[in-house]
């Protein structure tokens, strides 16, 4: 993932980035709700050894139009170890006061927020008093919410304001969280899980987006490793949540999570400096080299 993500800023011009981000995230959140039913309906037909038959075929037609495709030349980082290269990669974040702020915003609201799932089935039982089916549209609210929102940001062109927008975006999470937690009607925690959703990729997207705008050619892969370490945080940001949970209840652990979520994106806009998204240039230590 972190190869694929560095590659789109060497094949998409910088005023479609954001275009091209929500589609991909567009995309990501179709096949959410497509492949389970796809998987399904495979499984009752053909039976599931040949399911998985099925999906290799299909990622080695991928394979094939991912080899065709043609990059143009980058500047690349020089030749170094596993460490050397992980190391320079995480100085290079952090002396960068741009590139830091927005890897904080990248990892910390996801690791907070994004684990609302971990309660929802208490939520749906104990809170909202409905079965499996509530529950089950419970989930679906958020995925399709997220892709609408993604196509709504496809449609928008190039935004320049793109840090207002995050902040927004990240707040919007935040207080949707708190509102959700409080509420006992299930049409409204519907609707409340959608905005969930899709502020979550709002924020998501324009995060990506800015971060791929900022890194250079020579350390965006690196950047983008660090920036995929939210796959790995998120069981830590469910222990969180799942404690606060046991401690007291579903409600207080999501009214909890909005509340720092909100309370970090008011921070941020009082406390951040505005910065350019334009790349960062490579401190004269980085080891890095011109193609």
């Amino acid at each position: 993932m972190p190869v694929r993500q560095s590659v789109v800023p060497n094949v998409v011009p910088r005023e479609d980035m954001l275009n091209a981000m929500a589609l991909n995230s567009a995309g990501f959140n179709i096949t959410r709700i497509v492949e389970p039913t796809l998987a399904g309906i495979l499984i009752a037909r053909v039976g599931d050894g040949e399911n998985f038959y099925i999906q290799a075929v299909a990622h080695a037609g991928v394979a094939l139009m991912v080899v065709q495709l043609q990059l143009p030349a980058v500047a690349r980082a020089a030749s170094k170890s596993f460490a050397d290269g992980l190391r320079d990669g995480t100085s290079f974040v952090w002396h960068h006061p741009p590139l830091r702020t927005q890897m904080t915003l990248a990892l910390v609201p996801l690791v907070i927020a994004l684990p609302y799932t971990a309660p929802l089935p208490v939520f749906a039982t104990d809170v909202l008093h409905k079965g499996a089916g509530g529950f089950g549209l419970m989930m679906a609210a958020p995925g399709i919410s997220a892709v609408l929102a993604t196509l709504t940001l496809a449609s928008l062109g190039n935004v320049r304001r793109k840090g207002p927008m995050l902040l927004g975006a990240v707040f919007a999470l935040g207080v949707s969280l708190i509102l959700f937690s409080l509420s006992r009607s299930f049409v409204l925690s519907l609707l409340l899980l959608a905005v969930v959703g899709g502020t979550q990729m709002f924020y998501m997207t324009t995060n990506q987006t800015v971060l791929q705008l900022t890194a250079p050619d020579e350390l965006r892969g690196r950047v983008m490793g660090i920036y995929m370490l939210n796959q790995g945080l998120l069981p830590l940001g469910s222990l969180f949540a799942g404690t606060v949970a046991d401690l007291f209840n579903a409600p207080v652990a999501g009214v909890t999570m909005g509340a720092l979520v909100a309370l970090m994106a008011v921070l941020f806009a009082l406390r951040a400096p505005q910065h350019p998204h334009a790349p960062a240039r490579l401190p004269a230590t980085s080891g890095g080299a011109r193609a």
